[in-house]
């Protein structure tokens, strides 16, 4: 017996290969509603009760501020209902994302294109300096969108005001050359701290200072990670966490840290001990920009009410305390226009905007796509796993074999 769910579904992927647009059967966006409140059309589906089931996979902050913007929500939708991370046996209709998993999800026929029912970033999205959609490269398969940017979490890259003095150093390094002198000064501490536990941010090193393309060469995360011919310390030593990353920082046991800035903007004190360049987290592209989308999955019986959802959590209003509480950047480029950054600034400084949003198709076949990404992702859990026989040597063997397959 085929259910109804499944035969839509069905349809859908059908028609996005060879019929009419799949959103041309879902509601229409109202114009003009930052806030979700006009979203829903006037049909009878809105007016009968819904109850959304949302996966928010964030720290504890940020999920309570998505359950205080949902309470608002509800209340002006007196019927429809949102369960935030409900127990897991609960479907999901609604889920919170890393931008490069969602074009996989689509792909495997688990998710609804947002097209037509919820514009990005509730309708404020606008193209970024080059004139390109800065999400298209994440977000847009077969002509379709997949997610709803939501807000992006770069890598930044702190130094060690203190140790920079102490160098005679009057800013942190600018080029590999400027690097290389700055570690060789200290050779027994690692140039950088970074995750063991998301390969993104030794990915964005490289290609921070080795340029696009240094991530797919082997040869450059294999040198990185292994010792100096004199015996001093590798270019990258492993954190667990961003706290762990940002100790070995302050204890003198590295250069720098590479951590998320989201992490760093709540960390009180820090901006007056580090030097921070955010340059890494356009480095690296798409993955060291961090960013996340909403996506609907095919299975939900609810569409207006997650469209309504949806919009309202990405609206202006959202993305400003997203920002100012929860400490991850916009994903409306609109919104970069502080002159400067202060603690108590509403929006990021303009400056950023051209670092966070550039055109990936400029770069297309010099950046990792999320296929890759997935697979050095593994190959770097497996080289940090605890008891694991893997060598620098060997993740450099396993990775030039992936990309050359």
């Amino acid at each position: 017996m085929i259910l109804p769910g499944a035969v839509v579904v069905w349809a859908l992927l059908l028609l996005i290969q060879e019929g009419p647009a799949p959103t041309a059967f879902l509601p229409q966006a109202a114009e003009n509603s930052p806030d979700g409140s006009a979203q829903a059309t006037d049909t009878e589906q809105d007016k009968l009760p819904a109850h959304l089931y949302v996966s928010v996979n964030a720290d504890e902050a940020y999920v309570e501020l998505i359950q205080r913007l949902s309470d608002e929500w509800m209340n002006k939708h007196p019927n429809w209902r949102v369960t935030i991370n409900g127990p897991e046996n609960d479907r999901q209709d609604i889920k919170l994302v890393p931008n490069d998993e969602v074009i996989s999800l689509a792909s495997a026929g688990k998710l609804l294109p947002v097209d037509g029912f919820v514009s990005p970033s509730g309708g404020e999205m606008s193209p970024g300096d080059s004139g390109h959609d800065p999400f298209a490269y994440e977000l847009r398969w077969r002509s379709y969108w997949w997610g709803v940017p939501a807000g992006e979490d770069p890598l930044v890259l702190l130094w060690s005001k203190q140790l920079l003095q102490q160098s005679g150093l009057k800013h942190p390094p600018a080029n590999w050359q400027e690097l290389t002198h700055f570690k060789n000064l200290h050779p027994n501490l690692a140039a950088a701290s970074v995750s063991s536990k998301d390969g993104r941010g030794a990915l964005a090193w490289l290609d921070y200072w080795h340029g696009e393309g240094a991530a797919m060469k082997p040869e450059l995360s294999q040198a990185a990670l292994s010792s100096s011919a004199q015996g001093g310390a590798a270019m990258l030593a492993p954190a667990a966490t961003p706290e762990d990353a940002v100790k070995q920082l302050q204890q003198g046991r590295s250069l720098s840290a590479v951590v998320p800035w989201s992490y760093f903007r709540k960390q009180q004190g820090l901006a007056e001990q580090v030097e921070t360049q955010l340059a890494i987290g356009s480095g690296g592209g798409a993955y060291a920009r961090n960013g996340f989308s909403f996506v609907l999955f095919s299975d939900t019986e609810y569409t207006a009410a997650a469209a309504s959802w949806v919009t309202a959590m990405t609206s202006q209003q959202a993305q400003e305390q997203l920002f100012l509480e929860g400490g991850r950047l916009p994903s409306n480029p609109a919104l970069y226009t502080a002159a400067t950054l202060t603690k108590d600034s509403r929006y990021p400084p303009a400056a950023w905007r051209k670092l966070m949003f550039q055109n990936e198709s400029d770069a297309e076949g010099k950046r990792l796509n999320p296929e890759q990404l997935a697979v050095f992702q593994s190959l770097w859990l497996a080289y940090w796993a605890p008891g694991g026989s893997g060598s620098a040597d060997q993740l450099a063997e396993d990775w030039g074999r992936f990309l050359k397959a």
